[in-house]
C-alpha cells in the first residue's frame, strides 16, 4: 500500500491508483479511504471500487460450411450436411463438406487432431491438411469430410477430436 503525501500545497494535487487483480474468480469489492481538512465534502473521503473475475475459458463450437453454418452439437448423429444421402457410386467421392471450429471463449483453444471412428472409415476422406491445433479468441479452423465408398449400401462413422473446453466432454464426437 502507498501512502498519500501528509500535505498537499495550495494549488497542487496528489494521485493514487488501484488496480484489480483477484486471486479467485467472482464479483469484489473495495473501497479507499482518506481524511482531509477540507470544507465541504465529509472526512474522511470514501471511493468505492468493483470488479468480477472471470477465468479466461475457451468454448468450442462446430459448425458445417462455414463460420455462419448449421451448429454441430457434441453427440450428435449425422444430419444436414452431414448426411451424404445416396450417390451413384460412380459419381464417387463427392464434394468435401467443411466442418468449422471456432473458439468463441475468452482462453485459447486447444485441439487435437480429428480422427474417424466406426464400421465404414475406409468410406469417407477426412482431410485435416489446413487444421490447426492453436485456436485464438474469436478465430477458428477446419477440417473437410468427403464421402468415397466402392461398395453398395448405408455407411456410417464418426468423427472426434479432443479440445480443452470445460464447458462440453472430450472428445467432440459427431457423426
Amino acid at each position: 500500500m502507498r501512502r498519500l503525501l501528509t500535505g498537499v500545497a495550495p494549488g497542487n494535487a496528489t494521485s493514487f491508483s488501484v488496480a484489480f487483480d483477484p486471486a479467485t474468480v467472482g464479483a469484489k469489492a473495495c473501497t479507499v479511504s482518506f481524511t482531509h481538512n477540507v470544507s465541504g465534502p465529509a472526512s474522511p473521503f470514501v471511493v468505492n471500487f468493483a470488479g468480477n473475475a472471470v477465468q479466461n475459458v475457451a468454448v468450442v463450437e462446430v459448425r458445417e460450411t462455414s463460420v455462419s453454418g448449421p451448429v454441430i452439437a457434441n453427440g450428435a448423429a449425422a444430419a444436414g450436411g452431414r448426411n451424404f444421402g445416396n450417390v451413384d457410386l460412380a459419381a464417387m467421392p463427392t464434394a468435401a463438406l467443411v466442418i468449422v471450429v471456432r473458439n468463441t471463449g475468452t482462453g485459447a483453444l486447444t485441439l487435437g487432431t480429428p480422427v474417424m471412428a466406426g464400421p465404414d472409415v475406409a468410406s469417407f476422406v477426412l482431410d485435416v491438411s489446413g487444421m490447426t491445433a492453436n485456436v485464438a479468441p474469436g478465430n477458428g479452423t477446419s477440417f473437410s469430410i468427403a464421402f468415397n465408398s466402392s461398395t453398395l449400401g448405408s455407411k456410417n462413422a464418426t468423427v472426434s477430436f479432443t479440445h480443452n473446453d470445460a464447458t462440453t466432454s472430450t472428445p467432440f464426437v459427431f457423426g
